[in-house]
């Protein structure tokens, strides 16, 4: 049983179906994206595909750190049904907003709305986040079912 632990793909797909084929996953592995699939590379909807169906099919399991480009596209997401104006103001200001929201399916939505925010590896007593922690944050819950306030106390 393996933990593998991969960040900052970014869109990269070519170099991500590469490491993947690589890593010779097996059943009882954990497969743990430390957030920002997207942005800045080539095809930031094939990452998210390839990492979803990862997750459906794959003999390993995946989980999904968020990271601060997909909270990005969430809260972008989010602003197109409830502030229009906002989501206007955010897809100006970076294009690949509406384009990526535009290419990726509903089943790819759906898959990334199940980011968690950090990650428990207990027998490797690891917490795994991708960044953002406030500073004056003593200690994580046990689970991302208990609440858990990042932006401090």
């Amino acid at each position: 049983m393996r933990h593998v632990f991969v960040g900052d793909v970014h869109g990269m797909s070519d170099e991500l179906q590469s490491l993947v084929s690589k890593l010779k996953l097996a059943q009882g592995d954990t497969l743990v994206f430390v957030g920002d699939l997207v942005d800045k590379g080539p095809d930031s909807v094939g990452v998210v595909r390839l990492v979803r169906e990862l997750a459906e099919s794959g003999p390993a399991e995946v989980v999904l750190v968020e990271g601060n480009h997909e909270d990005k596209h969430r809260r972008f997401r989010r602003n197109l049904v409830v502030r229009p104006k906002v989501a206007a103001d955010q897809a100006s200001a970076s294009p690949e907003l509406a384009e990526i929201t535009d290419g990726l399916s509903d089943e790819d939505v759906v898959f990334l709305d199940t980011a968690v925010p950090f990650h428990r590896v207990p027998e490797h007593e690891l917490l795994v986040v991708h960044g953002g922690v406030p500073g004056d944050m003593d200690e994580f819950p046990d689970s991302v079912e208990e609440p858990v306030d990042l932006v401090g106390k």
